[in-house]
C-alpha cells in the first residue's frame, strides 16, 4: 500500500519510511485495530501461529493479574 501512496518511500530504510508516516498522520494504532476487525470477521486471514501465542500469554496475564 505505502508503494502506491508513497512510491518514494520505496527502498528506504524502515525506520525512514515509519518516521515519515508518523509525519504524513498515518495512524499505526488505526491500522492495527482495522487488521484485528478484518481477522475477526475473516479467522483464515489469522496466522494460527500467532494467535495461538498470544491467546497463552493472555491466559497467563489474566492469571497474574489475579494473583495480585
Amino acid at each position: 500500500m505505502i508503494s502506491k501512496l508513497y512510491p518514494y518511500e520505496v527502498g528506504k530504510q524502515f525506520a525512514t519510511v515509519m518516521f515519515n508516516a508518523k509525519n504524513k498522520g498515518i495512524s499505526f494504532e488505526s491500522i492495527t485495530r482495522c487488521r484485528r476487525k478484518l481477522q475477526e470477521r475473516n479467522p483464515e486471514l489469522r496466522d494460527e501461529e500467532t494467535a495461538k501465542m498470544r491467546n497463552k500469554k493472555q491466559k497467563e496475564y489474566i492469571k497474574y493479574s489475579k494473583q495480585s
